[in-house]
């Protein structure tokens, strides 16, 4: 066998031996006496990222918000009537400080346009004192619920740039 060849062979091998010592190391987090296993979610909890402590507060909120924005768009108000929609609405705006509260400053501009549209939805509701009145404000509390759901949407997607 040649020169060249002998240390080509040697070179690999050499390579082959730094790969064999190193993946222990790299693989175990830098405990030297164990080797590692590969980890498998058993639960979409687990699955999901971990969020930063930080972000919690506002993370939570945020889900506690999406809720009651589901919830307020989900009143029949042929069988809850403007009071129900009111109580939703009130739910939601308990949301919104909450996440008013936990957010940073970028998210305000965002928060007052939905709480702008929840103000107008809760005070066209309060409005409502009969089946008749209920009748003739349907075409705008349809109209404002939609309002508020898009201002929803706009501070979610802000906001799952945050948390995912």
């Amino acid at each position: 066998m040649s020169r060249t060849g002998s240390r080509v062979r040697r070179s690999g091998l050499l390579a082959a031996l730094t790969l064999v010592l190193a993946a222990p190391a790299c693989g175990s987090g830098g405990d030297s006496g164990s080797t590692a296993t590969p980890q498998v979610a058993t639960s979409a909890a687990e699955a999901a990222p971990s969020r930063d402590p930080s972000q919690a507060a506002v993370c939570d909120a945020r889900d506690e918000l999406e809720t009651s924005v589901a919830a307020l768009r989900g009143v029949d108000l042929a069988t809850a009537g403007a009071s129900g929609l009111v109580a939703a609405a009130q739910q939601v705006h308990q949301d919104l400080d909450a996440v008013g509260a936990a957010a940073s400053a970028a998210y305000k501009p965002t928060i007052a346009a939905l709480r702008a549209s929840l103000t107008t939805l809760t005070g066209t509701a309060s409005g409502v004192t009969d089946k008749e009145s209920l009748k003739a404000a349907m075409p705008e509390l349809t109209a404002q619920v939609a309002a508020v759901s898009a201002s929803w949407a706009v501070l979610r997607q802000q906001m799952d740039n945050r948390c995912g």
